[in-house]
């Protein structure tokens, strides 16, 4: 079985679809950067 989010795989016959993939991303900012980047705009 594979799985993928593309329409197409290369000499591959696609037999069946689940459904639309969905998913989230988290963007964690460190706290030390964020302190120097205030600094730099002062």
């Amino acid at each position: 079985m594979t799985t993928t989010t593309t329409e197409t795989i290369a000499d591959k016959e696609i037999t069946e679809i689940s459904g639309i993939a969905r998913g989230s991303t988290v963007h964690a900012k460190s706290v030390a950067s964020d302190f120097m980047a205030r600094l730099k705009n002062l």
